[in-house]
Order: C-alpha cells, then structure tokens, then sequence
C-alpha cells in the first residue's frame, strides 16, 4: 500500500495564532512513485537428498529420478492418474507406493490399504474421506474455493488417493505442474 501525503488544506494553516494567510507559501510534496512488483515464478523447492516422482495425468507410468535428476526409472501401470469431476488429482495408490519405494498391504475384507514408509504408517479406506497416520485421523478435502470432502475410491481394481493427501500424509512437498500435466512429489530421506 503506497502512502500519499495530502497538502495541509487553508482552513489546516493557522500562524500565529491568525487566518492572515497573505504572503504565506506553502510547498505541496509530490506524490510518491508508484513501484509495480512482478510476482516470482513458482520453483520447486530444493534439496541435497531428494527423490523426485512424477506421474503424468492420462498415462500409464509413473517416473522416479534421483536428486541429479539425470536418470529416471519408469514404472508402468495398468491405471492411469486423473483428475477428479471436482479437481483433486487422483493417483493409484499401488503404483505410487511403488514409486517411493514404499511397503504396502491391501486389506481386502475391510478394503483398507497400509502404506510404511520411513516409518510412519498410513492406512486408507476405499469409500473414506479420513486418512489415518500413525494415530491420527484427517479429513481429506478438495483445493477448491468451497472445500469438499474427498473420498478414496476404486476403479479397475485400483484405490486412488488425492495427490494432496500423500504430501499430508508423509511430509512430501507436492505440486500440480499444469504446463506438463504431472503430479510431482519431492521425496526427502
């Protein structure tokens, strides 16, 4: 917010005590410059140790690279990630796991999946909106401007989970690069 400063008015002069104001010069600062600030561009963080995965939206593999970013692995899916009727980008659990070098265990009575990684233990229903982590519960909700509940789903024998709830889930920096249309994870150990 740029500060103006407003010449006194006549009626705000007053010397000695009189409204007498003949011979009286009064200087008028000129307006402060108006400076336009250009917003930087988003950059992915960095890091020494990192993994980076990226998951194209509408294709069947998944990409894994170490910090050089030189050498990149490519798992294959029988899925593909997409994005949702509300927005949220959706990825195969299974294949993401995968990718992060994960362990992973389907419960198929309770259609629950448990993901270890470093650790901490994360379980997720298929038809649930809450992501528990180690003994916590969160409710999953979309980035939009009226935020939603959303709710882990399966299609064609895969569970999928909103991209955000991994980075809620592990700590991992996430973002949509919608140049490239991929889901990128930033992966620290």
């Amino acid at each position: 917010m740029i500060n103006r400063i407003r010449p006194p008015r006549a009626s705000q002069i007053e010397i000695d005590g009189s409204n007498d104001y003949e011979g009286i010069s009064v200087t008028i600062p000129s307006p402060a410059p108006v400076v336009t600030v250009t917003p930087l561009p988003t950059i992915p963080p960095v890091y020494e140790d990192i993994t980076i995965i990226r998951a194209p939206i509408g294709h069947n593999h998944i990409y894994r690279s170490d910090d050089s970013g030189e050498s990149w692995d490519t798992t294959y899916m029988d899925t593909t990630t997409f994005i949702a009727e509300d927005g949220t980008v959706m990825i195969s659990i299974r294949f993401l796991t995968y990718a992060m070098q994960a362990q992973l265990h389907w419960n198929q009575a309770t259609a629950t999946a448990s993901l270890l990684v470093d650790g901490t233990v994360v379980r997720a229903t298929v038809g649930s909106a809450m992501l528990r982590v180690g003994g916590e519960e969160y409710l999953m909700l979309n980035n939009s401007l009226m935020p939603a509940p959303v709710y882990l789903r399966a299609e064609h024998n895969r569970m999928f989970i909103p991209m955000s709830a991994i980075g809620l889930a592990f700590g991992v920096d996430y973002r949509f690069d919608g140049d490239s249309q991929e889901a990128v994870f930033y992966l620290t150990r």
